[in-house]
């Protein structure tokens, strides 16, 4: 299920991330690929191969190969998709931290953070989840980060957890929305969250207007 809307971004992310790295290669025409070269186009067919285990594997040593940071930038990002995609989520998280930790100027940070959306949802904090969905800024992404938070967010049904996701976002109108929702389910009815709920609603359409 969690790869439901990565499968969207990949789409293109995968092909973009594989030019990339293909067109550092080109430079070098002339000159015999180094083994670090070849250990990466080894583990990346085997990640479009899906064969998900061995790039993991692959990918984990070349993501400590520190000296070739263009490298090692992909490494975890590769392999924190690979864990992703066998729902070895909270393995994809620790690389993706690292990544994040390591290489905080690394020019695919949007990417970085729909994958870190993603991968946290899975493993239930919505909070971080929300955090690096909202850091993205690249409009193309916007659709498909939608699509992620409604898909999520539809099985959060404590209103106590929406509550505090609408305390640390209250500009973000689905949680919002999904906070009117689970009140408008709450059985038996409490007055002080219809309240809310009619607040919620009023500067939902507010918005709408605008």
């Amino acid at each position: 299920m969690g790869t439901l809307f990565i499968l969207t971004m990949n789409r293109f992310l995968g092909i973009i991330l594989f030019l990339l790295w293909a067109g550092s290669s080109v430079a070098q025409q002339n000159v015999r690929k180094s083994k670090g070269d070849a250990d990466f186009s080894e583990a990346l067919q085997a990640f479009r191969q899906e064969r998900y285990d061995q790039a993991m594997t692959r990918f984990a040593v070349l993501a400590k190969d520190y000296a070739n940071p263009e490298r090692s930038q992909y490494a975890h990002y590769f392999y924190a998709n690979a864990a992703e995609k066998l729902d070895k989520d909270k393995e994809g998280w620790n690389m993706l931290q690292q990544l994040i930790t390591r290489y905080p100027n690394w020019a695919q940070k949007d990417e970085v953070y729909y994958l870190a959306g993603v991968l946290n949802f899975k493993l239930e904090n919505y909070y971080r989840g929300l955090d690096y969905l909202n850091r993205i800024s690249t409009s193309s992404f916007q659709k498909d980060v939608g699509g992620l938070k409604q898909h999520y967010l539809a099985e959060v049904k404590e209103i106590a957890t929406l509550k505090g996701l609408y305390k640390q976002f209250p500009n973000d109108r689905i949680v919002a929305s999904y906070l009117v929702k689970a009140i408008s389910n709450q059985t038996p009815s409490n007055k002080a969250d219809g309240e809310l709920a009619k607040s919620l609603v009023s500067r939902l359409s507010c918005r709408r207007k605008r």
